[in-house]
């Protein structure tokens, strides 16, 4: 940094900064300058040998204290990701708040390379048919093609947070899965706590 008067300050910076810095560019900038060489190795390799990468940045990322989406926010953050080919955007949670049930609608009308855009949401409430479950149903509404459910692995959370038997979480997940299923949306499960040491409980 030099100074008006001609006195110079020095300070140290990682080199991949400098060069975002001195290009005006962020990570993500970065990313986007090799879409040519990323898209000739898509087309060179057998598309199930790829490994797909599935983007949180517009839920989880969004809770980090100081970030505040905006809905023009997400859709410009998802067709950056669109554009690197991600497989999976997580576009939030479908109906709990009006900023999501916006980016949803939105997200309908766009093109995206490979329909990309996820709903996340919950598996249904203990006792609650699948097709009575509001949460559910927020996520046909959403209009995606890939919905992911997450749900309860750890024994603890099931008896103290869901107040529901072990066989009725494994009941819930299941009837959730096949609901959307039925409905022709393709499912993934996020297997919350999974690796956990009580979790383990459970799968045996």
């Amino acid at each position: 940094v030099i100074l008006p008067n001609g006195r110079k300050f020095g300070f140290p910076i990682d080199l991949f900064d400098k060069r975002c810095l001195l290009e005006g560019i962020d990570t993500l900038g970065y990313l986007l300058s090799f879409s040519a060489e990323i898209s000739a190795y898509e087309r060179r390799v057998n598309r199930h040998e790829l490994i797909h990468i599935y983007d949180t940045t517009l839920r989880d990322g969004a809770q980090r204290e100081g970030i505040s989406f905006s809905c023009e926010d997400k859709l410009r953050v998802a067709r950056c990701l669109d554009k690197l080919g991600v497989v999976f955007i997580e576009g939030g949670w479908p109906g709990s708040n009006p900023k999501d049930a916006e980016f949803f609608e939105r997200a309908r009308a766009i093109p995206w390379r490979e329909a990309p855009i996820v709903a996340f949401g919950s598996t249904r409430r203990p006792n609650i048919p699948p097709e009575q479950d509001v949460n559910l149903l927020a996520l046909l509404d959403a209009g995606t093609q890939v919905c992911t459910l997450v749900g309860k692995n750890s024994p603890m959370h099931v008896l103290e947070v869901l107040r529901a038997t072990l066989d009725e979480n494994l009941r819930m997940i299941e009837d959730s899965v096949g609901f959307l299923r039925s409905k022709g949306r393709r499912v993934i499960y996020d297997a919350c706590l999974l690796y956990t040491s009580d979790a383990a409980d459970e799968l045996d």
